[in-house]
């Protein structure tokens, strides 16, 4: 397994990825301690589920009407 530092792999994350995808597995250190391993994905290990239905837009309704919301920023500002 290969290692790469923090700062490295920020810069050439792409290529990396690129390498991981094709089978490599990266251990990714900081200041030369191991914090993560980068592998490959296993194809069989993957359950991706297709969204069924259909996404609704409700209007949402107001907490307080323009008279309450008058009265609590009345009463806040006395208080002030």
């Amino acid at each position: 397994m290969r290692t790469i530092s923090i700062a490295k792999l920020k810069a050439q994350l792409i290529p990396e990825l690129m390498k991981v995808k094709n089978g490599e597995r990266l251990l990714i250190l900081d200041h030369q301690q191991p914090v993560a391993k980068l592998v490959p994905i296993d194809n069989a290990e993957i359950f991706v589920q297709v969204g069924s239905g259909k996404y609704e837009v409700k209007p949402l309704k107001p907490l307080l009407t323009q008279k309450q919301l008058n009265v609590l920023l009345t009463d806040e500002r006395k208080d002030s």
